[in-house]
């Protein structure tokens, strides 16, 4: 890809296209939606959403994403999928060297 191109924006429009959880709803193996980070700062116009993927039948029942990254996550039952900035710029310095 040209050097142009803001990888936080197109991580924002991917998120985009997901629905944001809604509190109660059970959601099934491989379901993917959406929740907010507040205290994300933007580094690259990635916006504060979060992509979450079930692994398992999960019922979402308003946990914030730090919630979510804790047991949830670490059991396995959900993958959190956030943007992280500075893996892309260390591996685009790294190609520039």
């Amino acid at each position: 890809m040209g050097e142009k191109i803001a990888y936080g924006t197109t991580y924002k429009e991917l998120v985009e296209l997901f629905p944001f959880a809604e509190e109660g709803k059970v959601y099934q193996p491989g379901d993917m939606f959406v929740v907010e980070d507040p205290e994300h700062a933007e580094l690259n116009g990635e916006g504060k959403r979060v992509l979450i993927q079930t692994n398992q039948a999960f019922t979402y029942k308003g946990e914030s994403i730090k919630q979510l990254e804790g047991g949830p996550s670490q059991n396995g039952l959900l993958a959190v999928w956030k943007w992280d900035g500075t893996k892309m710029t260390n591996r685009l310095k790294h190609l520039m060297s």
